[in-house]
């Protein structure tokens, strides 16, 4: 199922069994979602166990993308709450209706911003063109 977005941009509805709305021009991130139903999570855990707790009170994801470390966190119960800081606009929309579609949207504060060192001055946010795979 492909959805219009901002700038011309589509997403698509993937994943399994968990259902994540992806950018199309993610071929990265597509595959990984494709083929093993998430991404990026499995390393999350795999750095969880080696720390002395098994779960976190309030997880700060800083780039959190579309929501692919914090929302499965806290699906799983990792993660009591967390905040997600995405400044991509559409990666901020995908994240929105993933925390919703995963149902943890009372358990997440979404926060569309940069994040970084320094004063707190407004500067524009340049997004790298996202590469299509050439694979026929």
């Amino acid at each position: 199922m492909a959805l219009s977005a901002e700038e011309g941009r589509k997403i698509h509805l993937a994943g399994t069994p968990k259902k994540y709305l992806l950018p199309v021009t993610d071929d990265d991130l597509g595959q990984q979602f494709f083929v093993y139903g998430q991404a990026e999570f499995p390393k999350v855990l795999v750095a969880l166990h080696r720390l002395p707790w098994s779960s976190v009170d309030t997880f700060i994801d800083v780039g959190a993308n579309i929501g692919q470390i914090c929302i499965p966190g806290l699906q799983q119960g990792i993660f009591m709450q967390a905040i997600a800081i995405e400044p991509d606009p559409l990666n901020f929309g995908c994240l929105t209706m993933n925390s919703h579609l995963g149902g943890v949207s009372q358990q997440i504060q979404l926060i569309h911003a940069a994040v970084g060192s320094g004063d707190s001055s407004t500067l524009k946010l340049a997004i790298a063109p996202r590469s299509r795979s050439t694979r026929d």
